[in-house]
């Protein structure tokens, strides 16, 4: 078991490499209308890819608006359980002091039956709460890079997130790593006290744009 993970481990490290070295080509958004500073603003506003004075700003400029995304999820042994399209708003008030976030999944989906015909598909919003100025909640922004977490879920199951701003573009990659308590076969107590270990069970990439 801990081989599989130091496995998925590294072939994570490599798409994460892979994804951010790709062109800005890659990150060609599914729907038009996005809000977010081109790469001429992101360039001329050199300093806020070095740390800000205050992060929101950080924020305000790199991950604001509506991100389509393709989220790809890897087992424990690197393989790939799930993949589906995504819609992740940070929805910025207009005072420009608070964001609300929420997320639209597909949950049904109908095939048309003739040539003319659209395909029909049924979506759910997700309210995610709000960050705002001073009140991030546990997430880190250092120039391109936002970090979110650890947090720990009703499942006990840890999570913790990397998204990486392109430089080039007007796309993003997202990884969530998901770490479980383990105990060793020989520990007298497994599932007491501290685990000897955190395994890393789930792996999801987010292309966004």
């Amino acid at each position: 078991k801990r081989v599989a993970a130091m496995r998925m481990t590294s072939r994570v490290a490599v798409v994460v490499a892979a994804l951010v070295l790709l062109p800005a080509s890659a990150f060609v958004p599914r729907q038009r209308g996005c809000t977010r500073p081109a790469r001429s603003a992101l360039r001329s506003a050199d300093p806020r890819w070095a740390t800000a004075a205050d992060p929101w700003d950080l924020f305000k400029d790199l991950h604001v608006g509506p991100w389509w995304g393709v989220w790809e999820t890897y087992d424990q042994i690197g393989d790939k359980a799930d993949v589906s399209e995504i819609l992740f708003e940070a929805e910025l008030s207009p005072d420009g002091e608070m964001a609300r976030l929420r997320q639209t999944v597909n949950v049904a989906s109908v095939a048309a039956d003739c040539e003319t015909c659209h395909d029909s598909v049924e979506t759910k919003t997700f309210e995610l709460g709000a960050v705002g100025r001073g009140k991030l909640a546990k997430n880190t922004l250092v120039g391109p890079a936002l970090v979110t977490g650890p947090t720990v879920l009703r499942s006990g199951v840890m999570s913790t997130e990397l998204a990486l701003r392109h430089p080039d573009g007007d796309g993003r990659v997202r990884v969530t790593f998901q770490h479980a308590p383990a105990w060793q076969r020989d520990n007298p107590n497994p599932g007491v006290g501290p685990p000897d270990a955190l395994d890393l069970v789930r792996v999801t990439v987010r292309r966004e744009a």
